[in-house]
């Protein structure tokens, strides 16, 4: 089922007429399936309206139409936090620039409320996240546990805030921590152009060359186990026709993680079929550890739980595709240890440092 639904995200959003030759022999049981396999992968927003015709059994269609109605709710919900936020920011002086989320929704979808999402990310000045965090806490959003967020301060680059009833924020201090490197929040943020949200909320977003490079991560971040994630790539591509690839490079081998963006695109050009055959060339070096990335592709990308064996083989393959191989050595034993040393803190709390609970 997932091939088939590369196949639409191939033929979308420019040949919709082929959706049904793709699907033409389809049963109710497959039907189904290719429901429940677009929930998973972000994309019933991008599904739903393509079932909605004759030919398709009326209670997949009215299934259809439940699953997008729930999260379309969900995602309406996102956009008016966003805007709450965005706001308050502005109001007081805080330059927050989004990343994914809504406002990515509304340029490359058409619609804040179409693409499927958990929750709402924000780049904050470094200068300005003490300020931001504080006004999250006005708001009535609740941190993490203080060894968690002096984990996360050293070592990742966000911090998630959580408020019942309303998605999750996290408010970015670098744009991205990973593959052995921190890409720091100063250039992106100078390069950002405002957009204007709604009518009464204006965001800063990333230049195309610097969302190509942070979506790319962030899908090889995730083992590319969602689809919606090279979809969002491609939309950027086909909505900024003059983006500056050799920038794109640039930006991504200046940054070392040339390696993890040129597999996206490579993913782009196998899966999707957008021509970045020459970038993915460009980028991707051909070495043992990509070898091992591509054998380690089909299980990675596969994640059926949060299960420590899914998160083995998610690590595995993203170490695989660091530029060096000492960034490669670094992740696998950080993570490792870190896991070792929650499970042995979870074993014996009033032994061992608090810190290690992080």
């Amino acid at each position: 089922m997932e091939s088939i639904l590369r196949s639409w995200l191939t033929a979308l959003p420019d040949d919709p007429t082929s959706l049904e030759e793709i699907t033409r022999s389809f049963t109710a049981v497959e039907w189904s399936e290719l429901l429940e396999h677009a929930l998973f992968h972000g994309l019933i927003g991008v599904v739903a309206p393509h079932v909605d015709r004759p030919g398709v059994p009326e209670e997949i269609r009215d299934r259809a139409a439940r699953r997008y109605a729930i999260s379309r709710a969900f995602q309406e919900s996102a956009g008016r936090s966003l805007e709450r936020i965005a706001g308050m920011f502005h109001e007081s002086g805080i330059r927050s620039c989004a990343l994914k989320g809504p406002a990515l929704s509304a340029r490359l979808y058409g619609d804040p409320a179409i693409r499927q999402g958990m929750d709402i990310d924000l780049l904050i000045e470094p200068g300005d996240f003490a300020r931001a965090s504080a006004a999250m806490e006005d708001l009535g959003y609740a941190g993490k546990s203080q060894a968690t967020v002096d984990y996360l301060l050293r070592h990742s680059h966000h911090l998630t805030f959580a408020k019942p009833g309303v998605p999750l924020v996290e408010l970015h201090f670098h744009v991205y921590a990973g593959f052995g490197v921190t890409l720091p929040a100063s250039a992106l943020m100078e390069r950002a152009v405002p957009y204007r949200f709604t009518d009464r909320a204006t965001v800063l977003v990333p230049a195309a060359e610097d969302e190509f490079v942070y979506l790319a991560l962030h899908a090889a971040g995730h083992s590319f186990a969602r689809l919606i994630w090279l979809y969002d790539l491609k939309l950027l591509v086909l909505r900024n026709p003059t983006l500056d690839w050799d920038g794109v490079v640039h930006r991504a081998q200046n940054a070392r993680v040339g390696t993890a963006v040129g597999y996206a695109a490579r993913l782009l050009d196998d899966w999707l079929s957008v021509p970045l055959a020459d970038v993915a060339g460009t980028l991707l070096p051909r070495t043992i550890r990509r070898g091992a990335a591509d054998v380690l592709l089909p299980f990675a990308s596969r994640v059926s739980s949060r299960s420590p064996m899914d998160n083995l083989k998610g690590l595995l393959f993203t170490a695989m595709l660091c530029d060096r191989l000492p960034s490669t050595m670094w992740l696998l034993q950080h993570h490792l240890l870190r896991s070792v040393r929650r499970r042995a803190h979870r074993v014996a709390p009033q032994v061992l440092p608090q810190s290690w609970s992080g």
